[in-house]
C-alpha cells in the first residue's frame, strides 16, 4: 500500500512539474509573438511588451506617513484630528495625557494628502515633522497569488485522482489538508497586504509648548499682592473654624469639669477650720500680765 502511493505522488509531482514548463514556454512564445510583426519577422509597431497585458502585476504600494506636531492650542488640534476622521476610517491607537497624544490613524490612501494637509494647517514648519513612505509589494503579492493558484491546481489533480480509487491513500488525505492550509494561511497574508494599501497608516505625534508670558506691571503686581492678602485672610480664618470645630467636642467635656473644680476650691477656702491644741498635765502656761496703763499712754498721740 505504501508502494504504491509513494507511486501516485511521484506521478502526480512530475504531471505538476510538466504543467509548469508548458505554461512557462507558452509565456515565452506569447512574449515573442507580441515582439514579432506577421510581415517577415519584423519587428513589430512600437517594439514594446505591452504593459497592459495580463501577465504585469498590479501596483500594490503600501503608503505610510509619521507626524510630529508641537502646538500651543493642544486641545483645539486634537478635535481637528477627530474631526478629520470619515466614518469608514478609525483609530488604532489612541493616547492623550495633559501635554501629550499619541495616535495611530488608518486613513484611506485615496485621501492621505489631504488628512495631512488638513490636520498641519496652520502650523509653521519649525514646529511640525512630517515623514511620508510607499513601499511597492507587487512582486511579493504577485508571488503568494502564484503561490495559491499552484497549490489549487496540485488539489484539483489530486481530488481529479482520486474520484477514480475506491481505497483513498493516507498521505492523499494528509497531503490535501496542508494545502488548504497553506492556502488560507496565503489568503490572509493578501488581505492584510489589501487592508495595507487600501488604508494608509498615520502616526501621530503631538506635543503642547507654552509660551512665556511677559512681566506683570507694577499696578498688576500691587493687586495681585492684595488679592494674595485677601486669601491669605480667609484662609486664616477658615483655619480657626475648623480648630474649633475640632476642639469644641472636648469643650462640652472639659468646661462642666473644670467648673466643678473650681467650685469646690472656692467653697473649701471659704471654711474656718477649728482646732483644739491639746495642753500637757502638770505644766502651767505662764501668763503674762500687761500695764494697761502703760499701753494706754503708748497709745495716745502727742497733742501739740
Amino acid at each position: 500500500m505504501k508502494r504504491k502511493a509513494l507511486i501516485i505522488l511521484v506521478v502526480l509531482i512530475l504531471v505538476f512539474s510538466l504543467f509548469i514548463l508548458n505554461a512557462c514556454s507558452g509565456s515565452q512564445d506569447d512574449t515573442l509573438d507580441n515582439n514579432v510583426s506577421p510581415e517577415m519577422g519584423a519587428p513589430a509597431e512600437d517594439n514594446q511588451i505591452d504593459t497592459g497585458s495580463e501577465s504585469t502585476p498590479e501596483r500594490k504600494i503600501i503608503y505610510s506617513a509619521d507626524v510630529s506636531l508641537n502646538v500651543i492650542e493642544f486641545d483645539e488640534q486634537i478635535a481637528k484630528i477627530k474631526a478629520s476622521i470619515n466614518s469608514d476610517e478609525w483609530f488604532d491607537t489612541e493616547s492623550v495625557s495633559s501635554s501629550y497624544a499619541f495616535f495611530v490613524v488608518r486613513v484611506k490612501t485615496e485621501r492621505l494628502d489631504t488628512f495631512l494637509a488638513v490636520i498641519t494647517e496652520g502650523i509653521s514648519s519649525d514646529a511640525m515633522s512630517l515623514e511620508k513612505t510607499a513601499t511597492d509589494i507587487s512582486l511579493t503579492y504577485q508571488s503568494k497569488e502564484d503561490q495559491i493558484t499552484a497549490l489549487n491546481e496540485e488539489k484539483t489533480l489530486l481530488t481529479t485522482y482520486l474520484e477514480d480509487e475506491s481505497i483513498v491513500p493516507l498521505d492523499a488525505i494528509r497531503r490535501i489538508a496542508e494545502i488548504n492550509t497553506e492556502i488560507a494561511r496565503l489568503n490572509g497574508e493578501l488581505n492584510s497586504f489589501d487592508s495595507l494599501v487600501d488604508y494608509s497608516r498615520v502616526t501621530i505625534r503631538l506635543n503642547k509648548t507654552y509660551t512665556p508670558s511677559p512681566d506683570p506691571s507694577y499696578g498688576e503686581r500691587a493687586g495681585g499682592t492684595l488679592s494674595g492678602a485677601w486669601e491669605a485672610l480667609g484662609k486664616f480664618f477658615q483655619f480657626l473654624g475648623l480648630a474649633v470645630i475640632a476642639i469644641f467636642p472636648w469643650l462640652l467635656v472639659i468646661v462642666p469639669v473644670g467648673g466643678i473644680v473650681i467650685l469646690l476650691i472656692r467653697f473649701k477656702k471659704r471654711l474656718k477650720p477649728f482646732h483644739k491644741v491639746p495642753q500637757k498635765q502638770g505644766k502651767k502656761t505662764p501668763t503674762v500680765m500687761k500695764d494697761t496703763k502703760n499701753s494706754a499712754s503708748e497709745t495716745e498721740t502727742p497733742k501739740e
